[in-house]
């Protein structure tokens, strides 16, 4: 999860740039990934709190991916760096949480 997040940072830092559909195939690709996975590690009579926890944060990244696809495709400027920012230390955050298996 915490390889969608930093994708999705990269995308929200290129709009209004030329990297923006670059970043945006990344992101689906990352996104693809991430729903295998999840459907891969999915046991009907066995959900875990951590696939819950899992499954929440995939249908949040999709919402963000959908919502500045669908807002920002056509910026001319860039959004402030702070939501790149905010992004990739949510990431980080995540990143930490499974190191340290507390999520």
């Amino acid at each position: 999860m915490t390889r969608v997040y930093l994708q999705l940072a990269e995308l929200v830092d290129s709009v209004g740039t030329t990297k923006f559909t670059e970043a945006k195939h990344k992101v689906i690709e990352v996104l693809n990934e991430s729903e295998e996975t999840l459907s891969a590690s999915y046991i009907p009579w066995r959900t875990t709190d951590m696939f819950n926890r899992l499954y929440l944060l995939n249908i949040y990244a999709n919402e963000l991916f959908i919502s500045v696809v669908e807002n920002f495709s056509n910026a001319n400027e860039p959004l402030p760096k702070e939501l790149g920012q905010s992004t990739s230390l949510f990431a980080y955050s995540l990143n930490q949480c499974e190191k340290q298996s507390m999520c």
